[in-house]
């Protein structure tokens, strides 16, 4: 999920650097698609943790880091959006 974060941010740091106005270079848009790939595959994983763990502090823990990959993959998909890529 880190790494879909890091993606993201620099998505938006490239698209700030080149005047921030749409649509967004390839560069952007290949930065974003690459954060949305690993957020979803983050999300994937987690899944079964959160229904798996023996533990209920795991299984909490897992599903804050689910809820947190969901929330990313909204921010990427609205920054897919406000940036124009398809």
């Amino acid at each position: 999920m880190f790494r879909a974060q890091e993606h993201a941010y620099r998505a938006l740091a490239l698209y700030q650097r080149a005047g921030g106005t749409p649509p967004a270079s390839s560069g952007v848009c290949t930065s974003l698609r690459l954060a949305g790939q690993t957020v979803r595959q983050a999300s994937e994983r987690l899944a079964p943790a959160v229904s798996a763990s023996p533990e209920p502090q795991g299984s909490q823990q897992a599903g804050r880091l689910q809820a947190g990959a969901a929330e990313w993959i909204r921010t990427i998909d609205a920054m897919r959006s406000d940036f124009q890529c398809e």
